[in-house]
């Protein structure tokens, strides 16, 4: 769990200590982290201080945190235009719409096994008139990113028909 990481038992290197708390922040410059023990005092102390299997899970819970503040995420509409027909008032189409996503990582070191959930929001037109909304919820998952690398990615598309009215001078019956 990032951010509210759930209470964890630690073990000094030696094993003579152990402390249960939740991480509350690394300083991977610093080689430190920070525990908020049940009692609610926080002690900050050196990763190495811990048994390997602790060090291991600091370093993993502070990669897995900076995921939200190190990920940068462009997104581009991309919509190719499909089969056309005319009827007497106005032209209809196809359209594959979807979205293409340029995902950087400005973080120092690379992401791994990381899942990125998107939601589409888009409305129909009924047959009998109106608007129907829809949400079409996707994810893409990214093996790997490395650190300050670059990748594209696209949407799932959704199928749409675009109606676009014709001038009055090319209407049946117009003017």
């Amino acid at each position: 769990m990032i951010g509210g990481a759930s209470a964890r038992e630690f073990t000094s290197a030696d094993g003579s200590k152990k402390m249960s708390g939740s991480i509350t922040a690394v300083s991977l410059k610093d080689k430190t982290a920070t525990i908020r023990r049940s009692d609610g005092n926080s002690v900050k102390f050196p990763i190495a201080a811990l048994q390997k299997s602790d060090q291991e899970f600091i370093t993993d819970w502070y990669k897995a945190s900076q995921i939200g503040r190190k990920l940068a995420v462009r997104v581009a509409e991309n919509e190719e235009k499909g089969a056309e027909r005319k009827t007497s008032n106005a032209k209809i189409y196809s359209v594959a719409s979807q979205f293409d996503l340029e995902v950087r990582n400005n973080a120092s070191f690379a992401f791994e096994d990381v899942e990125l959930r998107y939601r589409m929001f888009f409305s129909r037109d009924k047959a009998k008139g109106g608007a129907e909304d829809h949400v079409k919820d996707g994810v893409l998952k990214v093996d790997e990113l490395m650190a300050r690398g670059e990748r594209s990615f696209g949407t799932e598309a959704v199928s749409l028909n675009v109606q676009k009215p014709l001038p009055a001078s090319q209407c049946t019956g117009g003017t």
